[in-house]
Formats: structure tokens, sequence, C-alpha cells
């Protein structure tokens, strides 16, 4: 039972995902006021959300030009260990997370 309790603890904190929000810069945008531009994504519509690939991140264009990047952080230590970020599946489940503790560890 007590392992059981803190697996789930552990899967519980890392879907909750780590995620921070980075700002990027559109004082630049060379495609017009409906959409956003960043080096990072390139243009993108207002409202649209893009994968960035081979990151775990993902770009959203907000109504008022910016484009707003959500990406993992801060995974928690776990005492066996962290399972590696998974580029196949989308944020933030690719986010890197800790290793469920099985009975033998």
């Amino acid at each position: 039972m007590k392992h059981f309790v803190l697996i789930l603890v552990c899967c519980l904190v890392a879907v909750g995902a780590y995620v921070e929000t980075i700002l990027v810069s559109n004082n630049h945008n060379p495609v017009g006021l409906t959409y956003c531009y960043s080096e990072m994504t390139g243009a993108m519509e207002k409202g649209e959300e893009i994968s960035l690939e081979g990151e775990c991140r993902k770009a959203t264009c907000e109504k008022n030009g910016r484009i707003i990047i959500r990406k993992c952080t801060n995974i928690p230590i776990s005492p066996c260990g962290i399972l590696a970020a998974d580029f196949t599946r989308s944020f933030p489940l690719c986010c890197p997370q800790p290793r469920p503790c099985s009975a033998n560890d």
C-alpha cells in the first residue's frame, strides 16, 4: 500500500507538468497584425497553438500578438530515477517524468 501511494503521488505531480512560460518579443512582426511571428516559430495565426518540433514545448499566439512558449521545468527528483522526455507525445505529456518506484526498488 505504501508503494502504491508513492506511485500515485509521483504520477499526480508529474501529470501536473512542471511548466515554465516564456514570453517571446513580437516587436518586429513582418507578417502583419493578424499573425504572431518569431524566429523560433515562424508566422502563427492568432489563437493558434503549435508544438515545436524535436522539443517538448508548445507555442501559443495570443490575441495581443505575443507568442507564449510553454516548456518543461523543475522535474522533481525521484529516488528511482527520471523517465526521459518523450517527443512522440504532446505537451505536457512529453515532459520528463519521475520514474515510479516498483515493489523491487
